[in-house]
This record gives C-alpha cells, structure tokens and sequence, in this order.
C-alpha cells in the first residue's frame, strides 16, 4: 500500500492517511484496532488533523484522565484546537458548554467560539447565543438574540425558530429592567416610580423558569420594596436560588449578608465559600473582598500573599475599590516586597478613578519618599 512504507518509516501525515484506510475499508479490509494502531501514533507526532480525528473517534469516551481533568477525546482537541484546527475548536468548545469529559466552562466555550466567529464559523454564532441565553454567565438576552439572527442570517438550521423566541425574551426583559431601573430611581429621590409592580411581575415571570438574573432582581426588590412589600426572607431566598444556578453577583450579595449576619446566621467560612465561587467565575468586587478575608484571616487562614494576589487579579482588571488594597499591600509589605514607589502609584490610581480618601496614604507615602531621598 502507498502509505504504509511511509508510515513505517514515522511519517505522521502517511500514518493519519493509513489510519483512514484502515478505518473506512480503502485498499483494504475495515480494522479497528489496525485504524487505532495508525491513528495514535500519527497524533503521538503532533499531527493536528490525526489529533482531531482521535478526539472525534473517542468522543464518546468521558473518563476523565487523573492529573489532566479531561477525557482523552478533549485532550486530543484541545491541542489540535491550540494549532488553530477549527473543527476542534468548535467541538471542544460544546464541550465545554455541556460539560462532557471535561469542567463545564461557558466562558472558555465563549473565547473558542468568538475565534470562530471571526474566522467565518456561523455555527459558533447559535452556541454564543445559547450561552448568553441559557448559560452560566451574566444572562443578556440582547447579545442571545444578536447571534442568533447573525446564524439565521448565515443560514444555520433553527436559529430562526431561536430569533423568534428570544425576540419577545429579550424585549419583555428589557422593558423589566427599565422599569426595574426607574423604580430604584425613586428609592434614591431622584425619578417617580413607574409601574414598578410590572417589573416585580415580569421578574417573577422569568424566575419561574430558572433564570438567575431574575432571581437576583425579585431579591433586590424584596429588599428595597420595589414592586412588593420588604421581606427580608425572601430576599435571601431568592439570592440562594440565584446563587444555585450560577449568578456570580448574587454569590456576593449572599456573601456579604453572611459577613453581616443579614437574614442569616453570621458565617465567615459561608461568605468564603460563596466568594470563592463568585470569585472564579470572573467576579471582581468577589475578587477583592475575598482578597480580605485571606488578609485579615476571617473564614480562612491569614494569607497574605493570596490576598496580595486577589487584589492584584481585580486591579489588572479595572476594579478601582482594589486600588487602594494593592497599594496598602506594597505600602506595608503584605504578601509582596514593600515598595513605596508602587504603593504610590496605585493609591494614585484609586484617587484619580474618584477614591478621594485614599489622599492622607497618598500624603504619607510622598512624605516617607522625600525623607528617604528617593
């Protein structure tokens, strides 16, 4: 046969070629076990299509790999996916959104699919919409129903049946939201409440199909009276029920009335547990008080150098409340090496973002510089 001498002497692309032979009966009888012999030891090479066929052949195999935290099917498309092999990306990428063989990760599955996009995939447009929609991450039903009609444009099979549904979704939530808005408006002095009870109805409307963004605003409303009476249990319950099914921002308002005892038993290890989560799905004020509760050993062993990291993860990310946590850290030498210099520099920071009390730090530090000479 005209690939197998190649295919003996290592060459990865003979050996994929072989492999398919085997596989499919060409020149040969079908062999399994002959196709599985080639096919691994053209992707053991390197060999990016040999790694997405593997991925693909053993797609049905979820065992995860002990140390890897994967199958073998996303193992071998997680490379091929890094050499920039679409087909791999986009099946790794659903996935990620199912969580099959692998941590379910919406918003990895969002990182390959925007690839996609951007290199003429408009399947990748109906699983963005899906995740928006659907998905663990912030819902916006707005973005949902701009990719879906971004698909149906390009012709992908239902995603009209999807722009139908979420046309409605998406308007009566933005109606909700706006009124929603308003209402909190009026709490603060500054607008008349506008049928706020309509936005307390639609939100429970919404709730009632497991959407967590809704569930978090009926506990904001039970708290602040919008639309219904306060009910302080309520509030907590709705944020439990948020938390459950993902919300980040609900974690962290459930958190803080852990720190405080707010409707529930005060919990240092809850609050800890909560900001964890919220924490690594992307949270940042979650980031940054958890980055509190590592430096003060409240809930969790003092540990300032994950302090001085979860501030420093906020900060890199525009969070301007953990500009001035970073620079007390390198002010006093919490979890880093002191250093005046930076110190100053992100109390800078936190001041001109609009933290005018942080002016005094600000004041001390240039103080202690011109003292030292430096």
């Amino acid at each position: 046969m005209i690939f197998k001498d190649a295919a003996n002497r290592g060459e990865s692309g003979a050996q994929l070629n072989l492999a398919l032979c085997y596989y499919n009966g060409v020149g040969v009888g079908q062999n399994e076990l002959t196709f599985q012999k080639w096919i691994h030891q053209s992707a053991d090479l390197g060999n990016v299509e040999a790694s997405y066929v593997l991925g693909l052949y053993s797609e049905n195999d979820r065992k995860i790999i002990e140390g890897l935290g994967m199958s073998s099917s996303n193992k071998y498309l997680s490379y091929a996916a890094d050499k920039g092999h679409l087909a791999a990306m986009y099946l790794l990428a659903q996935h990620l959104f199912q969580g099959k063989g692998i941590r379910k990760d919406h918003r990895a599955a969002i990182q390959h699919l925007n690839y996609l996009v951007n290199h003429g995939c408009s399947e990748a447009f109906m699983l963005i919409g899906r995740i928006y929609a659907e998905g663990d991450v912030p819902r916006d039903y707005s973005k949902a129903l701009e990719c879906f009609k971004s698909a149906a444009n390009n012709g992908v099979q239902n995603a009209s049946e999807y722009v139908a549904k979420y046309t409605s979704i998406a308007g009566n939530y933005s109606i909700a939201n706006s009124v929603y808005n308003k209402g909190f408006k009026f709490i603060k002095g500054s607008y008349p409440m506008v049928n706020s009870s309509e936005a307390f109805d639609l939100f429970k409307k919404y709730a009632s199909a497991n959407e967590s963004g809704a569930y978090l605003n009926l506990a904001l409303c039970y708290y602040n009276g919008v639309g219904t009476s306060v009910d302080l249990s309520m509030f907590i319950k709705c944020l439990e029920k948020s938390s459950s099914l993902g919300n980040p921002e609900a974690m962290y308002l459930l958190a803080i009335c852990y720190q405080e005892g707010k409707g529930v038993p005060e919990s240092l290890e809850k609050a800890f547990g909560l900001l964890s989560n919220s924490a690594n799905l992307g949270h940042l004020p979650s980031m940054n008080a958890l980055g509190q509760l590592f430096e003060y050993g409240q809930g969790v062993d003092e540990d300032c150098e994950m302090a001085f990291r979860y501030y420093m993860e906020a900060s890199l990310a525009g969070y301007v409340e953990a500009y001035s946590n970073l620079g007390w850290c390198y002010r006093m030498g919490k979890g880093v090496n002191r250093d005046l210099h930076l110190a100053l520099e992100w109390y800078q920071k936190a001041f001109d973002a609009g933290k005018t009390s942080v002016s005094a730090h600000i004041d001390q530090i240039m103080t202690d510089l011109e003292a030292r000479g430096s």
